[in-house]
């Protein structure tokens, strides 16, 4: 999608992506961003975001590269593109999230690498940005879900290895990531399913 498409899926109206188009660049500086696309997204049918909102957002230091919950550690780095736009797919048309609300997600314990059911264990591991490309898929348009609802996914037996019916046999067991990939894909913008849909299924 160009700029110009961004653009429109925020406004829906021809006439003001016109008028858009010739404002300042001060009064639209935001328009020549390469996360344009992000943006967009997140405002989809919301109207053009406010500049300063706009700005705002995109200092975040939880969304820069190699964030560990300390912004002035990342404050040279550049923003997580990858990252950025899991965001952006969660909060499909639900405008730009707040600070508190972007790091309370990106510093849960379940989403980093190696996590067993123990946020202390892995407290100084990195993001798993493969399990949140799962989770995005999942929660697309649905908002940044909360830590509950993604530690009770991340829990259930039936998502670990060599699971045959019985949740205790495989207690210890690490999760089938190929299983969460392909259950992610399956269940696209329809966010968690209820255990008893995953053990009928």
């Amino acid at each position: 999608m160009n700029n110009t498409g961004s653009l429109t899926s925020m406004v829906y109206n021809k006439d003001k992506v016109t008028l858009l188009l010739h404002m300042e660049d001060g009064e639209v500086a935001f328009a020549a961003s390469p996360f344009l696309k992000q943006i967009s997204s997140m405002c989809n049918g919301k109207g053009l975001p406010e500049k300063a909102k706009v700005e705002a957002f995109l200092k975040l230091g939880c969304l820069k590269e190699g964030w560990q919950g300390i912004d002035e550690a990342v404050k040279d780095k550049p923003l997580d593109q990858v990252l950025l736009t899991h965001i952006s797919s969660m909060c499909h048309s639900k405008g730009l999230p707040e600070k508190a609300t972007v790091e309370t997600f990106l510093t849960l314990g379940c989403l980093k690498k190696g996590w067993q059911g123990n946020d202390k264990a892995v407290k100084d591991q990195p993001l798993d940005l493969v399990l949140i490309t799962n989770i995005s898929s999942m929660c697309n348009s649905k908002g940044l879900p909360k830590k509950a609802k993604v530690e009770a996914f991340l829990k259930l037996g039936s998502l670990k290895q060599g699971w045959q019916g019985i949740d205790e046999a495989v207690k210890d067991q690490p999760l089938d990531r190929a299983l969460v990939t392909h259950i992610s894909s399956m269940c696209l913008a329809k966010a968690y399913r209820k255990r008893r849909k995953w053990k009928l299924f």
